[in-house]
């Protein structure tokens, strides 16, 4: 992923879906990746949203990456062989994933201000499987 399309990702999906879910504002959180510190995502989070800066290789972001691990695992199982199957599998994956699933992630956290930011992850899961 470059920067442009992680601008587009912002803008297209994590803007609308927290405004829709949270409705209020957000603070995004994001580590040291270079894609964050293109001078073009510099001005789109300048004007759209409040940024924490976050460590890399954070312990309170390992939550979200059992997330992802968990939809990898789910993967294993079906083996897609060809892009659009591995990308409908993904999808199913994703969707599939239960409250009580990311519950155990969230109660993991040790901090609010994290379990705040899980908590929002719990909810834009459950949105995306009622799509």
């Amino acid at each position: 992923m470059n920067s442009e399309v992680y601008r587009d990702i912002c803008s297209a999906q994590i803007q609308p879906t927290s405004t829709e879910l949270i409705r209020w504002c957000f603070t995004l959180q994001r580590n040291n990746d270079p894609k964050h510190y293109v001078e073009a995502t510099q001005e789109l989070f300048k004007v759209k949203w409040n940024v924490l800066q976050w460590p890399s290789q954070s312990p309170d972001l390992n939550q979200i990456k059992h997330t992802f691990h968990l939809v990898k695992a789910k993967l294993k199982a079906g083996r897609p062989k060809h892009k659009q199957r591995l990308k409908r599998a993904i999808i199913k994956a994703w969707q599939s994933i239960t409250k009580e699933e990311t519950r155990c992630f969230i109660m993991s956290m040790h901090s609010k201000p994290s379990t705040h930011c899980l908590q929002s992850i719990l909810d834009i899961v459950s949105k995306m499987n009622n799509l």
